[in-house]
C-alpha cells in the first residue's frame, strides 16, 4: 500500500513541479486513436480492469508478481515469461494506437 502511494504522490510531485499537472477524463492519446467519449472510456477502463483481475485471480497471482519474484530468483520460466509479455505488448501496441 505505502508504494502505490509512494508512486502516486512522488508522480503528483513531478506533475506539480514541471507544471505539468493536468485533470482530464480522456487522455490526449486516447482521444487522437479512439474516441473523445469520456462514457466509452470508462467502459474501456473497468472493461480492462476486469479482464486484469480476472486474469490475475485464475492465475493465482499477478504476471508482475512472477516476473518480478522470479527474476530474482533467476527462473528461467520467469525471463521467458517476461519477454512474451513484452512482446505482446508491443504487438496489441501497435494494433490498438492503429488509426482508422
Amino acid at each position: 500500500m505505502w508504494f502505490v502511494l509512494g508512486g502516486f504522490i512522488g508522480s503528483l510531485c513531478i506533475a506539480i513541479c514541471t507544471k505539468k499537472l493536468r485533470i482530464h477524463s480522456v487522455p490526449a492519446l486516447w482521444g487522437k486513436f479512439k474516441d473523445k467519449s469520456s462514457v466509452k472510456r470508462l467502459a474501456y477502463s473497468f472493461l480492462g480492469g476486469f479482464i486484469l483481475i480476472l486474469g490475475a485471480r485464475i492465475a493465482d497471482g499477478c504476471a508482475s508478481g512472477l516476473i518480478l519474484s522470479g527474476n530474482m530468483e533467476m527462473a528461467v520460466s520467469s525471463f521467458v515469461f517476461a519477454i512474451c509479455v513484452t512482446l505482446s505488448y508491443f504487438v496489441f501496441t501497435k494494433y490498438f494506437y492503429k488509426k482508422g
